[in-house]
């Protein structure tokens, strides 16, 4: 096929999940909040996804592409 496999790179802080555009919105909201079980990390999430509205999804997938291009520049 002429694939060419490329190394899995290295670890990268750059690229840390909990930098994404979802997580940053989530530690923003959560500052203060007591989960105290289960039951109530399960509502907490299902209310802050059901208060997203779509455009939010939308924001954080188009600011993906500069982010790589950041992080490939660096």
């Amino acid at each position: 096929l002429g694939w060419e496999v490329l190394s899995h790179p290295p670890y990268s802080p750059d690229i840390e999940p909990s930098d994404y555009h979802l997580f940053l919105s989530m530690a923003n909201v959560l500052g203060g909040v007591k989960l105290n079980s289960k039951e109530s990390c399960e509502k907490w999430l299902s209310e802050f996804f059901a208060n997203k509205e779509g455009g939010f999804y939308v924001g954080g997938i188009m600011k993906l592409p500069s982010r790589w291009k950041q992080i490939i520049e660096q």
